[in-house]
């Protein structure tokens, strides 16, 4: 253990450690109280009236006397009520601001569900209720059935048994829906998305020095006359570096997720995912997601983390080792932007840095209209559940390489 708490302590008296969490850190603050700060309630003309933590509290107030289960007849009532109010003033622009703040708002959240669900049904720009019928309303859930049956035909296309888990899926979602308004969440979790990366980057920075840095002082081999042995130090390396890479990370995404659920309140949390991505299949709450989310950037992290001591245990060259892992952290983004085979969706999904990656990551990759499933003979996997699964199995293959890596340089030396 003191052997540990050594590497412990070497690593985070590096001035590279401590600037590059400190400035993801900052960040991280920065991030969060933005998007609280930034957090509005609109007028009828669009306009904030109130921002801020105010905004939040009403929004809440707003939230726990609507939620519910989301029935048919509680969507109709809702948009009845705001028809009602466009017809009797000609359109909401023209309603008064007393009644509109009464009578309107309160609702609104409930009355604008299905704009997202119409949108993808109609593809026209229909963002008002005044755009689509009492009878759409109406019909919510055999609309949303249509639009997943629609988008599951053009994304997996004729591969039957990726369809078979695609419907699997589906049928585990509870109906109805439950409801709450989870705006501010869906926010948060994607700030907590790109605080993730950013505490990734930093990590992989961090881990892509720890023995390429000495390799080219010379150190390194100074350090290997210790008493406990080459194979004994450089274990305990990789855990040290693992071990402040998820430490590190539980700080800043605690602090914003701690931050976030003390501000928005665990009520919405209950919330079924398709209030916000309607045409998902992921059978899971808001709280779910979000834990997973957390547990699986956390596993990205530790992966990411992992193969930089790999590549920096290869190479002497400090800022190559860098290089290569970065390239790395938005390699997925890249072949995504660039291939849709089924070849590149195979590599993407299966890189260490899958998880976080901007468009591709899994918290996009689970609530994807059009989701993707990965053929390997007669099985076929979920692009979310490949990404864990690569994770769990790349950790202790890197781990076990670059200890592997690290003797077979001192044989060679």
């Amino acid at each position: 253990m003191r052997l540990f708490f050594l590497e412990c302590r070497r690593i985070l008296k590096s001035k590279t450690t401590r600037v590059t969490f400190l400035i993801v850190l900052i960040v991280t603050l920065l991030l969060t109280q933005m998007l609280i700060s930034g957090e509005c309630i609109y007028d009828q003309d669009m306009k904030p009236i109130i921002s801020g933590e105010e905004a939040i509290e009403k929004k809440r107030a707003f939230s726990t006397a609507i939620e519910g289960l989301l029935t048919p007849e509680k969507l109709t009532i809702a948009r009845k009520t705001y028809m009602d109010f466009v017809k009797e003033y000609g359109d909401t622009k023209s309603i008064p601001s007393d009644i509109y703040r009464e009578k309107i708002m309160p609702i609104r959240a409930l009355v604008f569900v299905s704009t997202g669900l119409m949108w993808a049904y109609k593809k026209d720009d229909p963002y008002f209720p005044e755009t689509y019928s009492a009878e759409d309303v109406g019909n919510y859930y055999n609309i949303r059935e249509e639009v997943i049956n629609r988008n599951l035909k053009a994304s997996i296309k004729d591969d039957s048994i990726s369809m078979e888990k695609a419907y699997a899926l589906e049928n585990r979602v509870k109906k109805p829906l439950y409801f709450a308004d989870v705006t501010s969440w869906s926010n948060g979790v994607e700030n907590m998305g790109m605080a993730m990366m950013l505490v990734t980057i930093a990590s992989a920075i961090t881990a892509s020095l720890i023995f390429s840095a000495e390799y080219r002082t010379g150190s390194d081999s100074i350090l290997r006359t210790m008493k406990c042995g080459p194979k004994r130090l450089g274990l305990m390396r990789i855990v040290a570096t693992l071990a402040i890479a998820i430490l590190f990370f539980l700080i800043c995404v605690g602090v914003m997720g701690g931050r976030f659920l003390n501000a928005f309140g665990a009520d919405a949390l209950q919330a079924s995912v398709q209030i916000r991505w309607p045409a998902a299949i992921a059978p899971l709450t808001f709280g779910q997601f979000i834990v997973l989310c957390l547990v699986v950037g956390l596993l990205t992290n530790i992966a990411v983390s992992a193969f930089a001591l790999f590549v920096s245990s290869h190479i002497e060259m400090p800022v190559i080792s860098v290089e290569i892992v970065i390239i790395m952290m938005f390699l997925p983004m890249i072949i995504h932007n660039n291939s849709e085979s089924i070849f590149g969706n195979w590599i993407r999904y299966c890189l260490p840095s899958s998880g976080i990656s901007m468009t591709n990551s899994f918290l996009y990759t689970t609530i994807s209209h059009e989701p993707t499933f990965l053929r390997f003979g007669p099985w076929s996997f979920w692009a979310p559940l490949m990404i864990v699964i690569s994770s769990l199995i790349l950790i202790p293959i890197m781990i076990f390489l670059t200890l592997r890596s690290y003797t077979h340089h001192e044989s060679m030396k």
